[in-house]
């Protein structure tokens, strides 16, 4: 069996909250749908548990931020039922409070054991730390036998839970075929908010950092035609301010990157005379591309880059100026896709659309500008 590189998270749950008849399962599923997405405590009695394991929990972030989709499994001890959620992200213990805007995605049955102080006699569960999720199904308990623990790939989950293990958490990996199923079902709104990140967060990453970029060929154009109807999208509350910080930082190192490339690239060529010019930052945006380079000739280049931590695959955003600038010019133009951006070095991979972009890209209205 073949078995993913990603890593995910298994997690136990009671059906029933301690001693009343409210289920769990049932009412974060209801926040999830009507929120869509829901912050899901994890319980405990320690004094000194405030969170997951750091380098654990830090490989689940990064496979995020690089538009990896990655789970949450929820097993109900009681049930032997077992679902799935999208990750989304994670909370310290005090880091939710009841005055924070995360504990309106908290069921209210346990609001009083949010971001409060461990129970010096242990009598009391409180939450030690949070896990945001998104798009909550129930999976068949056979796919138990698809899950491995990530230290040691001869130890089933399906194994540990028939022989009783006692754990409550377990960071696991699961087979290809089942990370394949999973990752069609991966929520839409995650696909659309991957890049909303919080630059303090980057750098403390447990990552592999990206030393060199790789110029590839360009994917294969998709035939919009044979597109499937888009399925109906839960509602979300996005961090609007947030995603703007985010596509800002993502967008200027992406430029970065290409500005050194094209620097290279002209010192290579006996261009030395000849000075790159980033004029999406220093003469503002708006004129339709991002950077002045030059030809083997001597004349003038215009470079559009779009930038993007995520796989080669993702869409990219151009404004109408934007699109009419690259037709205009094609003869002169050039367009740098830059994806798998390791905002930690500054550093993705890349490929490069030149010419008539209209006879290699699929153009699809996804906004409008409405007036009367």
């Amino acid at each position: 069996m073949s078995i993913h590189h990603s890593r995910h998270l298994f997690l136990k749950f009671n059906k029933q909250y301690e001693e009343t008849k409210i289920d769990t399962m049932t009412e974060h599923i209801k926040i999830d749908n009507e929120e869509g997405s829901v912050v899901w405590g994890a319980f405990t009695r320690s004094l000194t548990a405030e969170g997951f394991e750091k380098k654990k929990i830090a490989v689940l972030n990064e496979q995020i931020l690089r538009g990896m989709p990655t789970f949450i499994f929820f097993y109900s001890r009681e049930e032997g039922k077992i679902f799935v959620a999208d990750y989304i992200e994670w909370f310290k213990r005090y880091e939710i409070t009841k005055h924070t805007e995360e504990i309106n995605l908290i069921p209210s049955y346990y609001h009083d054991r949010v971001g409060v102080k461990p129970d010096p006699l242990k009598k009391k569960l409180t939450c030690k730390a949070y896990l945001r999720v998104s798009n909550i199904r129930e999976l068949d308990e056979s796919n138990t036998n698809n899950m491995f623990n990530f230290e040691n790939h001869d130890v089933r989950i399906y194994h540990r839970l028939k022989e009783k293990h006692n754990f409550s958490v377990s960071y696991i990996n699961i087979s290809s075929n089942l990370f394949e199923i999973l990752s069609k079902e991966f929520s839409s709104y995650l696909q659309e908010s991957i890049e909303i990140i919080q630059e303090d967060k980057i750098l403390q990453l447990n990552k592999t950092k990206k030393s060199v970029g790789v110029l590839t060929e360009p994917p294969h154009r998709t035939d919009i035609k044979k597109k499937k109807a888009l399925k109906k999208k839960k509602p979300q509350k996005i961090d609007y301010v947030k995603l703007a910080k985010s596509n800002d930082t993502i967008g200027k190192t992406g430029e970065e990157f290409v500005l050194n490339l094209l620097k290279k690239e002209l010192k290579e060529k006996g261009l030395s005379n000849k000075k790159v010019r980033h004029v999406s930052k220093k003469d503002g945006d708006g004129l339709g591309y991002d950077i002045l380079t030059y030809n083997e000739h001597g004349e003038e280049v215009f470079v559009e880059v779009k930038a993007t931590t995520q796989g080669v695959k993702s869409p990219f955003y151009m404004s109408s100026y934007e699109r009419e600038f690259a037709i205009r010019n094609k003869e002169y133009y050039k367009l740098f896709r830059v994806f798998n951006l390791d905002l930690s070095t500054g550093i993705g991979d890349y490929y490069i659309i030149e010419g008539d972009i209209e006879q290699q890209l699929n153009f699809v209205t996804d906004t409008y500008r409405v007036f009367r």
